[in-house]
């Protein structure tokens, strides 16, 4: 349980950077939908980073041994596919100064980064080192 509210507090986080670098829809979208990817792109859920990264969490620990990969692998495949979709928007409009956007963003652009690396490595590390103990 309590790897589930430190996946919680993970999204909490990654919300909050993603926010902030969004600027209220005036600055990047990507960190926000790779968040909360595959779940971003369901307007209703779209603040669900925090629910999600406690459900990743949750399940290093399950018993079915198939089910974490099956949902990160989800999770990697929209996250890329929201990379994709919106390079041109955050990227390649005319219309906005990406120079002054990244000179606001860069900070958070950072700790989202390194926060989302970091998390990556301890939800594999937990699932690896929980499903040792289980004997396979």
């Amino acid at each position: 349980m309590r790897r589930t509210w430190i996946g919680a507090g993970i999204g909490c986080v990654l919300l909050f950077c993603s926010l902030v670098s969004a600027g209220f829809g005036h600055g990047l979208n990507t960190p926000f939908l790779i968040s909360a990817a595959p779940l971003a792109y369901i307007p209703s859920l779209i603040f669900a980073a925090p629910v999600l990264w406690g459900v990743f969490a949750l399940l290093t620990q399950t018993k079915p041994r198939w089910a974490f990969p099956i949902v990160i692998f989800v999770h990697y495949l929209a996250a890329i596919s929201s990379v994709a979709l919106n390079f041109n928007g955050d990227f390649r409009d005319p219309y906005r100064d990406l120079q002054q956007i990244l000179a606001f963003a860069r900070p958070y652009l950072f700790i989202f980064s390194v926060v989302y690396l970091a998390a990556q490595i301890w939800l594999w590390h937990s699932y690896v080192t929980t499903h040792k103990e289980f004997g396979r």
